[in-house]
């Protein structure tokens, strides 16, 4: 399925917000990003659901220095249903270590 105008500027502005929120640990700004149903899934870690995942996120953000978010695929899994796949990169404030991992995001642009 194509991608309308609409739904990659929806997605670019949500990947956005988030990357705001988490590059200046401002975690209340990326609060309604998030759902009952949002699932994230770090490596090595537990599943966070719903608002827990506020709190991996905002863990997240306290730990890194920089956080960036680079699409690589982007499309539409059915009407108002888009999902982009791409890397996530942050540097760890108290290593410097620089960290890549890859994500994917199931974005309903009804909520948007």
């Amino acid at each position: 399925m194509a991608n309308s105008r609409d739904d990659v500027q929806a997605i670019e502005a949500a990947t956005d917000l988030l990357v705001k929120g988490l590059s200046k640990a401002d975690i209340s700004s990326i609060t309604d990003l998030v759902t009952d149903s949002t699932l994230v899934l770090p490596p090595g870690r537990r599943a966070s659901k719903g608002r827990a995942a506020v709190e991996f996120w905002r863990n997240l953000a306290m730990a890194s220095d920089g956080v960036r978010m680079l699409s690589t695929d982007m499309d539409t899994m059915a009407e108002g249903l888009v999902r982009d796949v791409g890397t996530l990169s942050l540097r760890l404030k108290r290593s410097g270590e620089q960290n890549l991992f890859r994500y994917v995001v199931l974005l309903s642009l009804i909520h948007i």
